[in-house]
């Protein structure tokens, strides 16, 4: 029911599968958000499943100004309720209701006064929710906690008000808040002449009454109208914190870790930035992070089109760090108008973000004449797709990724569906895309039916993946000269307008195809292509496949400890994973080992082999098993490994009148002690090592130099 001016996508969450979506300029800006179920699924536009509503809402209320969802509970922020003085809404079962609903319960501060803007911002985790009012006491600004929010209903009133313990007026304490578990993250972007400022706070569960922070967070590099703490996230110990005004309002943003312990004022762990970051993108306006991945919103960014960027590993990082993936709208439009609100003459894709676990949801309220439209997707649909048997959708962004994209790392059965109109990048040095990454990853899919830019195109490996397939289902879909590499026995589809292999490489195009000659890559001619690859034509659609002997050794041969003069056993596999009989001609062992194998491998053949090896001595052992055969890929080297060991065996005699201990199986020159202990009424007599008496003492200290088997006499 969108019309022009809804803004939808000024507030966004997500969870889960499910995002709710803001839209504060709904109805003469009453507001109102809206639910969206199984985006993971999703392959195109869609509309909501679900519409919230205030029971009491006016124009000017703007519910949906922020929104939070957690499990099916969502919170909803209306800063403009009761003059500014503001509310937020509480909605339940957002995951099977349907129509449009109002509230379960309504949020309010029991000291509210006009111009606090309670609910400008709000967070849910679990039952507990949080709300900032930075408006509050000549905008020194506060928050509120609620708790049972599952259960509540009517209007209720805070249970904990937080504040900061060196608030001053202008701080805007409250701007942006956050909570996950029982720990709560605020921003006060005012702070410190704007240069801003982050306070935590923990056990928010329990706590009551007014409380002051537990740390505060600052920038190392802070500086005025920074404004650092315009928005953050917090995540387990993990807080994201934006600072859009750094940097002539470039924008930065900062991640700390540890917030579930730390204390006093903490400066950051590392600091993100866009690797194209320019004067007024207002990167940082939004954050959110989620486990070890961030997502930052740059709504301004070329010309206020705007763009989001995705960060991973910041549980580790340190230092300042660039994106790994930049996204935009696929149909972003820009274009800056007058006034203060002129930036949303352009879409403003990223001018809200939210990311939990894989699935995110960004918010663009500028498009369609601020219609306003969100956008979801996967973030592990760009970056690396191994959950195995998972098929996820590209639709409606645009991605410019640094890192390599890979579709099926160690799993089988991954497929990614880039759509129509869509376009993915992957042109970073030293950057590639692979489907089927190593040997254990068979049957994984990549359907491009946008446009594609990449250096180059692993499908399936050399050590072994099979039956991976690019299927390029529009003529001429990539840019550039991409460099395509198959695998033997995987697959390429693709465009082609006649049968044959000189119509097939046509189809590619300057991007030159490569299949694996057993050592190296070597393109694909019109004059080599019978030996190096199958092409079959069908419903306007060349099938080629990478002709070639696929041997894959799996198994594992770290034997461990082993005692010396014992003899152990493992077995590994040889499977043939190609369409041609493979000839093994025997292994190549390590000396000591034994194990071998000769003869022909049928296509799909799985051959076990056992291998064994008796240690001669306590020491390591190690080297690698090599299978000789006339494959032209796979994996056919396997590591060997080998810890031998002396026995040190104890007896008791007679067991009725001691015990021992310090029996097992050590290395050469480990030095041990081996004790005994009589009985009560009886007596330890000696250590005999056959015949020989080696000590009279019940603890007897020597160094393993052989296998040894000791008594302890008694009396």
């Amino acid at each position: 029911d969108g019309t022009v001016g809804d803004l939808l996508g000024s507030s966004v969450s997500a969870s889960g599968t499910l995002g709710l979506v803001g839209a504060n300029g709904d109805e003469d800006y009453t507001g109102s958000a809206y639910v969206y179920r199984s985006l993971h699924t999703a392959t195109g536009p869609i509309t909501q499943n679900l519409k919230l509503t205030a029971s009491d809402g006016a124009g000017g209320d703007q519910l949906g100004s922020s929104a939070s969802a957690s499990g099916s509970l969502g919170l909803v922020g209306a800063i403009g309720d009761e003059g500014f003085r503001g509310s937020a809404y509480v909605f339940r079962n957002l995951d099977t209701a349907t129509g449009t609903i109002t509230q379960n319960v309504k949020l309010t501060a029991s000291d509210g006064a006009k111009n606090d803007q309670f609910g400008s911002s709000a967070s849910v985790s679990g039952s507990l929710g949080l709300v900032g009012a930075f408006g509050d006491d000549s905008r020194k600004g506060s928050a509120y906690g609620f708790r049972n929010l599952n259960t509540a209903t009517g209007t209720i009133t805070q249970n904990v008000k937080l504040t900061a313990s060196d608030g001053a007026e202008e701080d805007s304490f409250g701007l942006s808040v956050t909570v996950s578990g029982s720990l709560g993250l605020v921003g006060a972007a005012g702070n410190d002449r704007a240069k801003g400022s982050a306070y935590g706070f923990r056990n928010l569960d329990t706590a009551t009454g007014t409380i002051t922070q537990n740390v505060k967070l600052t920038a190392s590099d802070g500086a005025g109208n920074d404004l650092f703490g315009y928005s953050v996230s917090v995540s387990g110990g993990i807080g994201l914190v934006g600072a859009a005004g750094d940097d002539s309002i470039k924008g930065s943003a900062y991640a700390f870790r540890n917030l579930d312990t730390a204390t006093g004022t903490v400066t950051q762990n590392v600091k993100l930035i866009a690797s194209d970051g320019a004067g007024n993108d207002f990167f940082g306006y939004s954050v959110s992070v989620s486990g070890s991945t961030g997502l930052v919103g740059a709504f301004q960014d070329d010309s206020s089109k705007g763009s989001a960027y995705v960060y991973r590993n910041l549980d580790t990082a340190t230092g300042t760090i660039t994106q790994s993936v930049k996204l935009t709208a696929s149909d972003g439009t820009g274009g800056v108008g007058s006034g203060n609100d002129g930036a949303l003459d352009g879409d403003v894709f990223g001018y809200s973000v939210a990311v939990q676990g894989d699935q995110f949801v960004i918010g663009a309220p500028g498009k369609n004449s601020r219609m306003g439209k969100a956008y979801s997707g996967s973030v592990a649909s760009f970056t690396t797709l191994d959950a195995g048997n998972a098929t996820r959708f590209i639709a409606g962004l645009n991605f410019d990724s640094q890192t390599d994209w890979i579709i099926g790392d160690t799993t089988d059965s991954n497929s990614v569906f880039q759509r129509p109109g869509t376009l993915a990048t992957v042109k970073a040095s030293g950057k590639a895309i692979h489907l089927g990454k190593n040997a254990s990853s068979d049957a994984n899919y990549l359907v491009i039916e946008g446009a594609l830019q990449a250096n180059e195109i692993y499908i399936g490996s050399t050590v072994g993946g099979t039956l991976n397939v690019l299927q390029l289902e529009t003529e001429a879909p990539l840019a550039g000269a991409a460099q395509l590499r198959l695998a033997p026995n995987n697959l390429l589809y693709t465009k082609a307008n006649a049968a044959g292999i000189t119509a097939a490489l046509a189809a590619l195009g300057t991007n030159p195809l490569q299949t694996w000659n057993g050592s190296a890559w070597e393109t694909v001619t019109a004059a080599n292509a019978a030996s190096r690859v199958a092409v079959s034509f069908s419903g306007g659609f060349a099938e080629i496949t990478a002709l070639g002997r696929v041997l894959v050794a799996s198994g594992d041969l770290n034997f461990g400890n082993v005692v010396v003069g014992k003899t152990a056993k493992r077995t590994i596999n040889l499977e043939n994973k190609s369409t041609q009989a493979i000839n093994v001609t025997g292994l190549t062992l390590p000396a000591g080992f034994i194990g071998n194998f000769k003869g022909s491998l049928a296509p799909g053949a799985i051959e076990p082999v056992v291998i064994q090896f008796t240690p001669s001595s306590a020491k390591a052992f190690a080297g690698t098993m090599t299978v000789n055969s006339n494959t032209l890929s796979g994996t056919t080297r396997l590591a060997i490994a080998c810890q031998g060991q002396h026995s040190v065996a104890l007896k008791a005699s007679p067991r009725s009148k001691g015990s021992v201990r310090g029996m097992g199986n050590y290395p050469a020159g480990k030095k041990i002690t081996v004790v005994a202990k009589a009985k009560k009424g009886h007596q330890f007599v000696s250590w005999k090592d056959g015949s020989k008496v080696v000590s009279k003492k019940p603890r007897y200290t020597f160094k393993v130099s052989k296998n040894r088997k000791l008594v302890a006499t008694f009396q």
